[in-house]
């Protein structure tokens, strides 16, 4: 069973997002902060982190540099962002794996994930 690491500021989005992989099958550990995530990581093995672009403690793409510093090919990457103005492009320079706008689409984060934990070498 995949571990993700679910990583947003918003706790109410954290708890809906935990809740859909679970049933989904996967084992789901969480954070409300990029420094929260920063510590689990350093303790914890995951296979992928589904982050929020921007939180009170920085950004979506501070942690993805932070984790590809550590950890360059896994685990996976995925950012999600309201704002219109975070260059997927760049992310996936970054070493995003994908992005996903809010409201999440589940049925398309799912396929992704799958994707991604199978091998698949990009989404």
């Amino acid at each position: 069973m995949a571990k993700i690491l679910v990583v947003d500021d918003e706790p109410l989005l954290v708890e809906v997002l935990c809740e859909e992989l679970s049933r989904a099958g996967y084992e789901v550990i969480s954070a409300t902060s990029g420094n929260g995530a920063r510590r689990i990581l350093e303790s914890e093995s995951v296979d992928l982190v589904l982050t929020d672009s921007r939180m009170k403690d920085g950004d979506g793409l501070g942690l993805l540099d932070w984790i590809r510093e550590r950890h360059p090919t896994r685990p996976y990457v995925l950012l999600s962002s309201a704002f219109a103005d975070i260059d997927p492009a760049e992310a996936q320079r970054r070493g995003a794996q994908a992005m996903f706008g809010k409201p999440y689409d589940f049925e398309l984060i799912c396929e992704t994930l799958a994707k991604l934990l199978s091998g698949s070498s990009h989404a």
